[in-house]
């Protein structure tokens, strides 16, 4: 059995990051509102349809509202698969984006595109929050995952250049 104080460390593995579990949506609130208050630039949603019982909370839509706020320099990116389930109900969050149009930018994954099962939210490509399947509130919030949270960047960044915006989820404003 080899000693564990003389064996070489991995140099290329970087730090062990410890990922949080989340098991229901109260978790993922609580792991979003403190993703959000950790980003400082960039953060990015990929999501079916922004669920309401995470993104139409009122803290997690107090804790975008000043992420978007905080800085002139804040950019928050969402990707959603079903445009016309958000258009048809009320969200915190989408009415946010519609308020906040050159802070916060809401586009629709094409129809046709192939998309992970999964829906994430990325602080500063830096901060992971992992829903790991739509139809369960199960996943991991992970502070400082880097590795993991550049790949899922790459992802969001291939289906953000295919996405477009719909024209049923802006404010008309008369």
């Amino acid at each position: 059995m080899p000693d564990r104080d003389t064996e070489e460390p991995n140099s290329e593995a970087g730090p062990t990051v410890a990922a949080r579990p989340l098991e229901n949506a109260g978790d993922f609130r609580t792991a979003l509102v403190e993703l959000l208050q950790g980003a400082r630039r960039r953060v990015f949603i990929f999501s079916g349809h922004l669920a309401h019982e995470l993104y139409s909370d009122h803290l997690v839509a107090g804790a975008i509202s000043e992420f978007a706020r905080r800085s002139r320099y804040a950019q928050l990116q969402i990707l959603v698969r079903d445009g016309d389930r958000l258009a048809r109900e009320f969200n915190r969050t989408h009415n946010l984006a519609q308020r906040l149009s050159s802070r916060i930018q809401l586009r629709c994954i094409n129809a046709t595109a192939e998309t992970p099962q999964m829906e994430f939210v990325l602080g500063d490509t830096r901060d992971v929050l992992l829903r790991e399947d739509r139809e369960q509130w199960l996943g991991v919030y992970a502070a400082d995952d880097r590795v993991r949270a550049r790949r899922l960047a790459e992802t969001f960044q291939q289906q953000w250049e295919q996405a477009s915006e719909d024209p049923a989820l802006r404010r008309l404003f008369l």
